[in-house]
């Protein structure tokens, strides 16, 4: 424990925020219009693997007693970087997902998760720490990505298909209207 007490205290609050955050500042004005070309669910899937394999980077240094501070920086920049093209990526997902008169309610579990998470995430992640150890939060995180990619392949229609449903109905609207002499 003495080797992961001097690697975590090398680590300055404000450097890991520094190289955690920096990426989403730097790149996110263009994310959005990056992610606007390709399909969501392909963005987050593969954002969402290499974050993961940077956690079991992590997990593989720490097991073996190399980790760094350096290497938290540079993992942590990565990962910052994935997150830059995730998350708008997500939000416009959820947008093809949700039905338009649901979008208050999905917006209102959302805001509130993400407090919940907020609130929650620093005291579980502590007494995950203090009982198991840095090795157990490394699995759990790696563990969720796993759950994630399963949910996201499976339960989430790609992007065109949405888009498709999308026309489709419309065409339909537009028929039952009487807009369209067929």
């Amino acid at each position: 424990m003495e080797y992961y007490d001097k690697i975590f205290k090398e680590v300055k609050i404000y450097e890991y925020y520094f190289f955690r955050f920096k990426q989403n500042v730097l790149i996110g004005v263009f994310a959005g219009s990056i992610v606007d070309r390709f399909k969501k669910k392909n963005i987050i899937l593969i954002c969402d693997m290499i974050a993961a394999i940077c956690s079991f980077i992590i997990l593989l240094l720490v097991g073996n007693g190399l980790l760094r501070v350096y290497h938290l920086y540079i993992l942590n920049s990565i990962i910052s970087f994935m997150n830059a093209f995730q998350a708008p990526a997500s939000s416009v997902l959820i947008g093809m997902i949700v039905p338009k008169d649901k979008y208050s309610n999905v917006s209102g579990m959302n805001s509130l998760s993400n407090s919940v998470i907020a609130i929650l995430h620093p005291i579980i992640a502590t007494t995950i720490l203090s009982l198991f150890g840095i090795k157990m939060i490394l699995i759990i995180d790696i563990i969720s990505f796993f759950i994630g990619e399963i949910i996201i392949l499976f339960f989430i229609k790609n992007d065109e298909i949405i888009k498709n449903n999308e026309k489709i109905k419309k065409v339909k609207k537009i028929k039952s209207n009487g807009n369209i002499v067929l």
